[in-house]
């Protein structure tokens, strides 16, 4: 989940692993966690210009890449602790 930063439930089944009862069941408050999350890690603010939306257009627009990914490798660093 850290690499692919699912924010849909759509998304959340590409995963291996995450079978439709899964989903179901958790899918929410999987992704209200990564939400959390990410607001946390780059302090957005939802009445700020930046949205949270704005990072998943970024990766779309890179083809799912994030092009920062030091950013990234210390987003996991922190999660794991």
């Amino acid at each position: 989940m850290s690499k692919k930063v699912p924010r849909t439930k759509e998304e959340l089944l590409e995963l291996n692993g995450m079978s439709k009862a899964k989903v179901s069941n958790y899918g929410d408050q999987i992704l209200e966690t990564i939400e959390n999350t990410i607001n946390e890690y780059y302090k957005l603010d939802k009445s700020s210009n930046g949205s949270a939306d704005s990072a998943k257009r970024r990766r779309d627009a890179n083809g799912g890449l994030d092009r920062n990914l030091e950013d990234d490798d210390e987003l996991t660093k922190k999660i794991k602790m």
